[in-house]
């Protein structure tokens, strides 16, 4: 009879290899599952950073519509092609200046504007034509640091024109 309850406890108890195994698979799991949260979290912050470059290229197109509406003459008229210019807000109203800003201390915001040619049909054109002084064509650009304290950079542009509509 004491044989056979020696048995009986053998198969009722978990080995230690059992263990160890078990053990191994839980921690493997965890560890997989905390890489792919830490992944998660990388990708969200960047995406987070995306969409806030997005947010400051479209405030940057209607800052420079802004400017346009306020004086022409001031604020685009007088800016000179292929001059890299910053929107800065002070005092409660938009300026640009060739003095670089930064938002939120790691975007940069830039304003290119250049100088628009028409052809004989009053069509834009790329080379040729004859200088149209109430036009301009601009390009926003927003670049910011890949991963904070990184030398990398990303960067989103957009171009647009803009005419002289209200003649101011």
């Amino acid at each position: 009879m004491s044989f056979l309850n020696q048995n009986i406890k053998y198969k009722v108890g978990f080995s230690i290899l059992e263990v160890v195994v078990a053990t191994a698979i839980i921690s493997i799991t965890f560890t997989s599952l905390f890489s792919v949260y830490s992944s998660y979290l990388k990708v969200q912050f960047a995406n987070t950073r995306i969409v806030k470059a997005s947010f400051l290229i479209e405030e940057g197109l209607e800052v420079v519509r802004l400017l346009r509406d306020t004086s022409w003459a001031s604020h685009i008229g007088n800016t000179t092609a292929g001059t890299t210019y910053y929107l800065n807000w002070t005092g409660g109203a938009w300026q640009s200046t060739t003095t670089p800003q930064t938002v939120d201390t790691i975007y940069t915001r830039k304003v290119v504007f250049s100088a628009v040619y028409r052809d004989s049909n009053d069509k834009i054109v790329s080379s040729g034509g004859t200088l149209d002084p109430n036009t301009k064509g601009y390009s926003v650009t927003v670049v910011w640091p890949k991963i904070s304290g990184s030398t990398a950079t990303t960067s989103k542009q957009i171009s647009s024109y803009i005419t002289n509509m209200f003649d101011n």
